[in-house]
């Protein structure tokens, strides 16, 4: 009976042990730098995304002797260029590093209008008993919204796939296209000759040399759309479009958003009254506004009740110092032309880093069989402007 107790007594106690560890590491979650979650990498849109704009095993095609028209980038007027090109009978290729459909598939047009699109319904929910209908309490199911918003990019990416271009008549190179003379570029070791040659390179977000921003977690319009769970708090640096658009959208999904400008206005490019209007429209939607913020610095605050990170903005007001603090921290101050690492100087086209290439009415650069549409060479970084800027450069043969 002593044996029998005793063996009977280890079991328990090896049952009660191994529930509480099982349940121990169950509830434990380590601490999260970021509201990203890697999971999103294996969501099935985002895997079809890839499929259709970046597929895995895509072969180069064998190059002819010489192309009628090569264009690098496959955003808007790189993907207009090289389809029409093939559509009337010319010999054309299309070079993407990336994800074919650029910003506006990827990380712009897109996804932030399905996000906006969500923000204005629950803004309107909440004022409906103005009008006599009452809902109740309005809650965003924020990780709904995003895996919403993959769904519907995935839904139109084959719009602008590498099979529908191949299809069309264009060859297709996924790769770095690089210049190595007037006439010849080089990609994934294979020299192409063209006749006539289109840089659609596009532009990356432009991050400002703030101290200590590079030591903390940030976001851009490249990495926003990753985000699976909704901040808290949201901080955006930069008063243009994008920037705003995100704020009011954020806002409305439940987010405590601070917009920070170095100036007294936002849209500095618009009339000032027309800024002063849609200022109105995101302080009615409960976004709060730091003007004439200077000597701007970054730091980390350590992490929240959840483990998320917290990173503290200071600034300057008007010789008053003051801070803000976040769990997303959104750099919006502008766009770089990608024009570097392109090999213009052997083609014998000028650029300038940071606004890109100069060109004359009929979109040629300095090299007049080269031609540079959209981000990458003009100030209305706007995907129709690069489409007509596409019908332009036709005009000129």
């Amino acid at each position: 009976y002593i044996y029998f107790f005793t063996f009977f007594l280890f079991l328990l106690l090896s049952n009660y042990l191994f529930i509480f560890f099982f349940f121990f590491l169950m509830i434990r979650r380590p601490p999260r730098s970021t509201l990203s979650s890697s999971s999103a990498a294996s969501d099935v849109y985002k895997r079809q995304l890839l499929d259709n704009v970046h597929p895995r095993n895509w072969q180069d095609p064998d190059p002819p002797e010489e192309y009628d028209l090569i264009a690098i980038g496959a955003g808007a007027a790189g993907l207009v260029s090289a389809k029409q090109t093939a559509r009337r009978g010319g010999r054309s290729a299309l070079i993407e590093v990336h994800l074919q459909g650029g910003d506006c598939l990827n990380v712009g047009c897109v996804p932030s209008k399905a996000l906006i699109r969500v923000g204005r319904a629950a803004r309107e929910a909440r004022a409906a008993s103005s009008l006599g209908v009452h809902v109740g309490e309005v809650r965003v199911d924020f990780p709904f919204v995003m895996e919403r918003m993959r769904r519907l990019r995935a839904r139109i990416a084959p719009n602008d796939a590498v099979e529908l271009t191949s299809n069309v008549g264009a060859d297709v190179y996924q790769g770095r296209g690089e210049f190595t003379s007037r006439n010849t570029i080089q990609v994934n070791g294979q020299t192409l000759k063209f006749k006539k040659a289109v840089v659609a390179t596009g532009g990356s977000p432009r991050v400002p040399p703030i101290p200590g921003l590079s030591e903390v977690p940030y976001l851009t319009n490249k990495t926003l759309y990753n985000l699976t769970e909704l901040p808290p708090r949201m901080v955006v640096l930069g008063g243009g479009p994008i920037g705003l658009e995100m704020a009011q959208a954020f806002a409305n999904f439940g987010s405590h958003v601070t917009v920070v400008v170095r100036g007294d206005q936002i849209l500095t490019k618009e009339d000032p009254a027309a800024s002063k209007i849609v200022q109105q429209s995101l302080l009615d939607d409960g976004c709060t506004f730091v003007f004439g913020a200077k000597n701007m610095s970054v730091e980390s605050a350590g992490v929240n009740g959840q483990g998320v990170a917290v990173t503290t903005v200071l600034y300057d007001q008007a010789g008053v110092p003051g801070s803000v603090q976040c769990e997303a921290l959104l750099v919006a101050t502008g766009r770089t032309p990608n024009v570097q690492g392109l090999g213009l100087e052997l083609a014998g086209v000028e650029f300038d880093p940071s606004v890109g290439i100069p060109v004359n009415d009929l979109m040629q650069s300095s090299n007049p069989d080269i031609y540079a549409i959209g981000d990458c060479s003009s100030k209305h970084q706007f995907t129709h402007m690069a489409g007509t800027q596409v019908v332009i450069s036709r005009t000129s043969g």
